[in-house]
C-alpha cells in the first residue's frame, strides 16, 4: 500500500497540479491544505489533501446524478479539442456545457430551474464568486475545481489546485468523463 501512496505523490507532482500560486496570492480559508511555500514563487499543497477532495468532489457529482439532479458544467476551457471532447461527452449524457462566455448576470435567476447542480471549471475567482452568488439565491448547489485564490466558501464543495496547465485540464475533463459514463439510472 506504501508503494501506491508514493506513486500517487509522485503523480500529483509530475502534472504539478500540488505547486500553484504564493502564500500571499492564497486565500487563508485554504492554509490546511498548504504543505510549504517559497515566497513571492509557490506554495506546495498536499497532496494526500487533494486526492481526498478530489474524490469528495467526484463522488458528489455522482451521488448527485444517482438522485437524479441535471448537471450545468461552465467551464473555462481554453484548448478547442479538449473543449470539443468533453462538450461532446456531455452531449451525450444530456448534460449542458456553458462557455464561460456564455454566462451573463442573472442567467439563473431568470430561468425557473429545479434539481440541477452547477459544477464550475477552471474558472477565476470573481467569476466563480459570481456564478455562487446566483446559485445561493435560487438554492443550487455549486461545485467548483478553481484555483486557491478563490474563497473556499464560494462553493458548496471546491477542489482546489493549480489547472493553468493544459495536461492538469486533461486529467480532471478525463476523470469527470469517467464519472459520468457510469450508470446512474437516469440516462
Amino acid at each position: 500500500m506504501e508503494v501506491l501512496k508514493k506513486n500517487l505523490v509522485e503523480s500529483f507532482v509530475f502534472s504539478k497540479i500540488c505547486i500553484t500560486h504564493p502564500q500571499p496570492f492564497t486565500d487563508l480559508s485554504h492554509s490546511n491544505i498548504l504543505l510549504g511555500q517559497r515566497d513571492q514563487f509557490f506554495s506546495f499543497l498536499n497532496p494526500f489533501l487533494l486526492k481526498t477532495s478530489l474524490k469528495t468532489g467526484l463522488l458528489a457529482l455522482e451521488t448527485l446524478l444517482k438522485k437524479r439532479y441535471r448537471v450545468i458544467f461552465i467551464a473555462d476551457i481554453r484548448d478547442k479539442v479538449l473543449f470539443t471532447k468533453f462538450y461532446y461527452a456531455c452531449k451525450k449524457k444530456k448534460i449542458f456545457v456553458l462557455k464561460k462566455s456564455d454566462v451573463s448576470l442573472g442567467f439563473l435567476t431568470t430561468r425557473r430551474l429545479k434539481n440541477i447542480v452547477i459544477v464550475t471549471l477552471f474558472l477565476t475567482p470573481l467569476r466563480t464568486e459570481l456564478i455562487q452568488q446566483e446559485a445561493a439565491l435560487i438554492g443550487t448547489p455549486l461545485i467548483s475545481f478553481s484555483s486557491l485564490l478563490t474563497n473556499k466558501n464560494s462553493s458548496l464543495l471546491q477542489v482546489g489546485g493549480n489547472y493553468t496547465l493544459l495536461t492538469i485540464q486533461n486529467l480532471i475533463i478525463a476523470l469527470l468523463t469517467v464519472c459520468l459514463e457510469k450508470k446512474h439510472g437516469s440516462t
